[in-house]
């Protein structure tokens, strides 16, 4: 048994198993619907939120690895100890673990395509402008469109996906890790992962 407010100190062999859908099932149950933007209607989001069960195994991996000195550190350092941790040690194979997953998502689910579509109706709306007064509607509409993503090109969609993605991710361990501390509920840091 934890101590209150704390990560459990059992002995990292005597953590109960997580699986990858628990890990998407624990980010979608710590906010995943609060995030910006609706994923049923943004491909981009869709694509992120479908691909994040496959950073359950690589994270519960690190932790599961973890010496007992390494573990005893991190209970007694700050709110996001874990997280930093978490983020320090697996942000890079994360990264890699979620391109392929979110680029192949984004082809099927045809953001890729869409993308394009508004990059060139951005590009058309801006030579429009200098030109016509009436197409200024467009102009705004896929400026908005684009805002967010002007330094992305339509090549690199995939690695800022898959980069938001983590960043939404590490968000949701650091709140589920934030709440464990200051509320007790939570024995160890595996329950990030649970079903």
């Amino acid at each position: 048994m934890g101590d209150e407010g704390r990560f459990s100190r059992r002995p990292a062999g005597s953590h109960p198993a997580a699986s990858a859908p628990g890990a998407g099932h624990r980010y979608r149950q710590a906010g995943a619907e609060k995030s910006t933007g609706s994923a049923a209607g943004n491909p981009a989001n869709q694509a992120a939120e479908t691909t994040i069960p496959v950073a359950g195994p690589i994270l519960k991996n690190i932790v599961m690895n973890m010496d007992k000195p390494s573990l005893e550190n991190l209970l007694d350092a700050g709110n996001t100890a874990a997280t930093d941790y978490l983020k320090e040690k697996g942000g890079a194979v994360v990264r890699e673990a979620l391109l392929p997953a979110i680029t192949e998502e984004l082809h099927l689910n045809g953001a890729v395509e869409l993308y394009g579509k508004l990059l060139k109706a951005k590009e058309t709306a801006d030579q429009a402008a200098a030109t016509a007064a009436g197409v200024q509607h467009e102009i705004e509409t896929a400026q908005h469109q684009a805002a967010a993503l002007q330094t992305v090109t339509q090549e690199q969609l995939g690695q800022y996906v898959a980069e938001q993605a983590m960043s939404g991710l590490f968000k949701k361990v650091a709140d589920v890790e934030l709440s464990i501390r200051e509320t007790g509920n939570g024995d160890n840091i595996l329950d990030m992962f649970k079903n």
